[in-house]
């Protein structure tokens, strides 16, 4: 499947980051998907509460930009992945 190309769309991901994707039907009978977020995940930004991509991409562009903020907004779980993503390096 297509969303399997994106990492942030993994199983683990989406564990950790508290994303999920809602299937419904609405009243027009068109199927509708959409992420939700459950209460109380954190992420960087509010433009990150959008969607796993969105949240994924504010967390590696922070991590580099802006590190300190990275990691007061997230959990401990989320920040090492994303030190583990860049393999451990900073960024000034």
């Amino acid at each position: 499947e297509y969303d399997d190309l994106y990492r942030s769309q993994r199983e683990d991901y989406l564990a950790m980051t508290g994303f999920s994707l809602r299937e419904y039907q609405n009243s027009a009978g068109q199927t509708v998907r959409e992420w939700t977020l459950k209460p109380g995940a954190r992420v960087v930004s509010a433009y990150g509460r959008g969607s796993p991509a969105e949240s994924f991409a504010e967390l590696l562009a922070y991590y580099r930009t802006d590190a300190d903020t990275a990691k007061s907004k997230v959990d401990s779980q989320t920040w090492n992945f994303a030190t583990d993503y860049f393999h451990g390096q900073s960024f000034e």
